[in-house]
């Protein structure tokens, strides 16, 4: 069980924009690099190794994250519920077992559990997004050094925006 939050840092400001026949609108600026509210996060994962030698990994983590009242708007963002899982598998590529790939099927799923409260709240509806990827990796065990390439495609979406997603991973243990 892990405790994390986001603060809001980084610029956030609003602006004023005059629509016709309706007038004045405060609206967030579109410069800004910041969210305008703190999140509190709650995250709970498990690994599961099939086979004894930890060849295969099936991985799940779930999040719940808790977010507070948007500055210079009457608004709270709903609570949202993710699910994050991927199931992996290692292949030596050398007869000593020092350098082996990783492959790998992954994804996630998340939903927004408590309604947008506030006069700004824009609608009732709760958002979510579901996604499905994989991963590909190296890993060169003297040195316990992995890099990863991941990829999502964002299947289905509600009320937010859809789309997929690139990473690379480096990770290096240090003693």
């Amino acid at each position: 069980m892990s405790y994390g939050f986001y603060a809001p840092t980084g610029t956030y400001e609003t602006e004023s924009i005059d629509l016709p026949v309706f007038g004045p609108l405060r609206v967030e600026a579109s410069d800004n690099i910041g969210y305008g509210y703190w999140t509190h996060q709650l995250q709970g994962s498990t690994t599961w190794y099939p086979w004894e030698d930890k060849r295969m990994a099936v991985t799940g983590a779930l999040t719940y994250e808790l977010h507070g009242d948007k500055k210079d708007f009457d608004l709270k963002a709903g609570d949202d519920l993710s699910l994050t899982w991927g199931v992996s598998q290692f292949l030596p590529l050398v007869t000593d077992q020092t350098l082996l790939a990783e492959l790998g099927l992954a994804g996630y799923d998340s939903f927004q559990t408590t309604a947008d409260h506030g006069n700004d709240a824009s609608n009732a509806d709760r958002d979510q997004v579901h996604a499905i990827g994989g991963q590909l990796g190296l890993t060169y065990v003297p040195w316990v050094l992995a890099l990863n390439l991941h990829g999502f495609y964002e299947y289905l979406a509600k009320d937010r925006f859809q789309g997929g997603s690139f990473g690379i991973n480096l990770a290096k243990k240090f003693l």
